[in-house]
C-alpha cells in the first residue's frame, strides 16, 4: 500500500508503490512518496519515498537523464551533510533528524551537476505535509498512550507514552556540601537548553541529563513543537520525544549521539526537609547555564502531584532546568512560578519533585 502526496493531503494509493522505491518481494507494506517537479532549464523529478515501519530513513533521489553528480540539498540557507549512496541515480538517505528540518523549512534548494532548483511555495506546503504523514507513520509503532493530553497541543507525532526511567541513581547524601563554584563546575554538563520549532518560530527551554541518550524537561516547553534540537554550549543534538505525561508536565526527550553527562544523584521526595539551601540551573530568558541559589521553602501535593516549593529563582526559560541540593543531587525539575497580584514574583518558585521521573 502506497500514499501519494500532492497538492492538500497524503491519500492512500492502493497500486503498487512505484519507483524508485521498490517494495520488498512477498509482502506488502506501506509506503509514503513525494514527487516534486522541478522546473529549470533542465526540468528534473525529485522523489521523497519512505516506509516508516520498516525503518525511519527517507531516501531522496533526482530522476535525471544526465550524467551522474551527488545529489545535494539546501534548507533555509545550510546546506545539509548527507551521506551519498551506492545508486545508478543520483540519491541520498536522510536521517529522521533531516526529515525533520524538511518538516519546518521555509525554503529548500536542490543542487545537481551544473543545475540548482528551489522548491515553490506549494512544494514547501507539500514536502511539509509529507514529513508531518512520516512522523504519523512513525507513532504506529510506538506504545499506545496511557494518559490524557491535559489539553496540551501534542508535537509533531503526537505525545508518547510514559512509562518512567529505571534504576533512579542513588543520591550523594554523605558528601560534604559543595561551595557555588564547585558545585556549577559538576552540575552544568548535566543542563542543556531545548529549543522547539513552533509555527511562529522557536521557542527555547531548559533539560537535565538523566542518562546518556535521555534529558528530563517539562512538557509545555515542546507543546506543538513541529522539531527539537538539544543544546549543550556549542553542540547541538537532534532529539524526538522518547516518553510523556502532558498532565504532570513530565517529558523526557531521546537525543543522537547518545554521549551526554547523567547527573549523579536523585533525592526522593519524602527525605526532603524545609529550610535546606537548594540551587536552579537552567537557561532563563535564554541567558545559558544561569545558577541561583534559595531554599526548600515548602513541600507541596497538587491533585495528588509532589512539588518542590522554593525561593531559588525560576524565570522564563527555566522550565524544564534542575533544582539541586548542595551535594549537587537532582531534586526536582523547575516548572512554574507564581505571580503575585500585580506581577511581582513573591519567590513562590515550584519544581517537580524529581523522583517522579523514575516512576510511573
Amino acid at each position: 500500500m502506497a500514499y501519494r502526496c500532492g497538492r492538500g493531503s497524503c491519500d492512500e494509493d492502493p497500486l503498487e508503490t512505484p519507483e524508485p522505491a521498490p517494495l520488498p518481494k512477498r509482502r506488502r507494506v506501506r509506503v509514503l512518496e513525494l514527487r516534486l517537479s522541478l522546473l529549470g532549464d533542465a526540468p528534473e523529478q525529485l522523489a521523497l519515498t519512505a516506509s516508516p515501519q520498516e525503518n525511519e530513513t527517507v531516501t531522496a533521489i533526482l530522476w535525471s537523464r544526465r550524467k551522474s553528480c551527488p545529489l545535494e540539498l539546501m534548507v533555509d540557507g545550510q546546506r545539509l551533510d548527507l551521506p551519498a549512496l551506492s545508486d545508478e541515480r543520483p540519491a541520498v538517505a536522510l536521517s529522521r533528524a533531516f526529515v525533520q528540518d524538511l518538516g519546518v523549512a521555509r525554503q529548500m534548494a536542490v543542487r545537481h551537476c551544473d543545475s540548482r532548483w528551489s522548491l515553490d511555495r506549494q512544494q514547501l506546503l507539500d514536502l511539509h505535509r509529507f514529513v508531518a504523514r512520516y512522523e504519523e507513520e512513525l507513532a504506529w509503532k510506538d506504545a499506545p498512550r496511557n494518559s490524557p493530553s491535559g489539553g496540551h497541543e501534542p508535537p509533531l507525532g503526537g505525545w508518547k507514552a510514559w512509562r518512567g526511567l529505571g534504576d533512579r541513581p542513588t543520591a550523594q547524601k554523605s558528601a560534604a556540601p559543595l561551595p557555588p563554584t564547585l558545585l556549577f563546575q559538576k552540575l552544568s554538563p548535566s543542563v542543556l537548553r531545548v529549543e522547539a520549532t513552533l509555527d511562529g518560530g522557536v521557542s527555547q527551554g531548559s533539560a537535565v541529563a538523566v542518562s546518556p541518550s535521555l534529558v528530563a524537561t517539562n512538557c509545555h516547553v515542546v507543546e506543538g513543537a513541529a522539531k527539537m534540537v538539544v543544546k549543550q554550549l556549542s553542540v547541538t543534538y537532534s532529539a524526538v520525544l522518547s516518553q510523556s505525561d502532558p498532565v504532570t508536565d513530565r517529558c523526557l526527550l531521546e537525543v543522537s549521539p547518545a554521549n551526554l553527562t547523567p547527573i549523579a544523584g536523585v533525592r526522593n521526595y519524602s527525605d526532603l526537609s524545609v529550610g535546606e539551601p537548594l540551587y536552579t540551573l537552567g537557561n532563563p530568558s535564554g541567558l545559558d547555564l544561569t545558577i541561583s541559589d534559595g531554599m526548600l521553602s515548602g513541600l507541596r501535593r497538587d491533585e495528588g502531584h509532589p512539588y518542590v516549593q522554593t525561593t531559588a529563582p525560576i524565570s522564563p526559560g527555566s522550565s524544564g532546568g534542575g533544582l539541586f541540593d548542595a551535594q549537587g543531587n537532582l531534586v526536582g525539575i523547575t516548572t512554574l512560578a507564581v505571580i503575585g497580584r500585580e506581577n511581582h514574583n513573591q519567590a513562590l518558585n515550584f519544581a517537580i519533585a524529581a523522583d517522579t521521573f523514575w516512576s510511573p
